[in-house]
């Protein structure tokens, strides 16, 4: 039983990726339940059954690994190696490393107690190239961490995921090699942008309140049109800058602005961007409408997730408030990877200033709502 347990390990890292199906992490999940199923029964047979399937399936991960899951999964092989009389700590240091605490109610007490000091990841690891994102048992990694014991090592690539399992062996070499990326900064750098061309509808209004000889009411909406541009830069690891860019002009109205600049820090599935910049709404006095830029702060969350080869989704929203007002805004698209793309989607944005006449007792709400489609051209991944 020991052997066929091994070679099922080491057969892990070699299964050819035309004997499996798609994978993704409930379908995980339930093979860790089997599992577990199966070690509560006793059943060493029907464990090393649900070992083959994974072991088939896994090359076909197409998501991260659920770290719960793996954690599981690796103390129920602790349990079936320590069974065996043979090394189980191993399988614990992993389990515990990516889910602190999660040491079992049952089994052995060398297993319920098992405290792990395992460190992946030593000061001196390289750096990963940013192209790509790396993730170990489940976990988004920037190094490369020197590896032992029993680990998931997965890369998404241009929309590709690719899954290995190492047993004692180093990281994977041919994953830290960099690929050039179009930008200026050299390797390990990442650029991207997109410039495009929106167009739909939006409406304007303001409503004042008081008496005003200056101020007057105001409603409308109409054609919209614009252009703009929005991406980010990482000279290396998980920090760098972006843009958000766009002059939308709603016909017979005045000009739009909205733009924003700032950090941008890459979180793994998500990206977070802090800024500052202005918006700007039309004020209607009684002599012409006129344009306003006001500065505002922003906040804005962003996130990319694949589509198929080639294709990610394009998902983003933001907003900032400050006593005078708040603006929010959003867009919902896809695009294509590679050195030069495609961008469509959806772009809204809504602006609300609140101001007091300089001379008088009214106040006034100014308003804009901004409903567009887009479509331009992408650059780098």
């Amino acid at each position: 039983m020991r052997t066929l347990m091994l070679m099922m390990v080491m057969g892990l890292t070699q299964s050819a990726h035309a004997a499996c199906s798609s994978m993704n992490a409930e379908t995980f999940g339930k093979l860790v339940v089997q599992a577990q199923d199966a070690i509560d029964n006793d059943d060493l047979v029907a464990h090393g059954q649900v070992f083959r399937a994974l072991q088939e399936q896994l090359p076909c991960m197409d998501d991260a690994v659920p770290t719960s899951d793996w954690s599981e999964f690796l103390i129920g092989y602790a349990m079936v190696e320590y069974a065996m009389g043979r090394e189980w700590e191993h399988a614990m240091d992993v389990a515990l490393t990516i889910n602190l605490g999660n040491n079992p109610g049952y089994g052995p007490v060398e297993i319920r107690n098992y405290a792990t000091a395992a460190d992946y990841t030593p000061a001196e690891a390289l750096d990963l190239p940013r192209d790509s994102e790396v993730y170990l048992d489940g976990m988004r990694i920037y190094k490369a961490p020197t590896l032992g014991r029993l680990h998931i090592v997965q890369r998404l690539q241009s929309g590709v995921w690719e899954t290995r399992v190492v047993q004692n062996e180093p990281f994977p070499e041919d994953w830290l090699a960099p690929v050039e990326v179009e930008s200026s900064a050299g390797s390990g750098s990442s650029f991207t942008a997109s410039i495009f061309g929106v167009g739909g509808l939006s409406s304007a209004g303001q409503v004042v309140t008081g008496s005003s000889a200056a101020l007057s009411d105001r409603s409308g909406a109409g054609a919209l049109v614009g252009l703009g541009s929005y991406g980010s830069y990482y000279p290396t690891g998980p920090v760098g800058m972006s843009w958000d860019v766009q002059s939308p002009i709603q016909l017979s109205d005045v000009v739009g602005v909205h733009a924003f600049l700032g950090p941008a820090i890459d979180l793994g599935p998500v990206s977070v961007h802090p800024g500052v910049g202005v918006v700007s709404v039309g004020i209607q006095d009684v002599n012409d409408l006129r344009a306003v830029l006001v500065p505002r702060p922003n906040l804005a969350v962003a996130r990319q997730q694949p589509l198929t080869d080639g294709l990610v989704l394009d998902l983003a929203v933001g907003g900032g408030a400050v006593v005078s007002g708040w603006h929010a805004s959003g867009r919902a698209g896809v695009r294509s990877l590679g050195s030069m793309g495609w961008n469509a989607g959806l772009e809204v944005q809504q602006v609300s200033v609140s101001f007091v006449e300089a001379q008088g007792s009214a106040s006034a709400n100014a308003s804009t709502l901004r409903l567009g489609l887009r479509a331009g051209v992408s650059f780098g991944g």
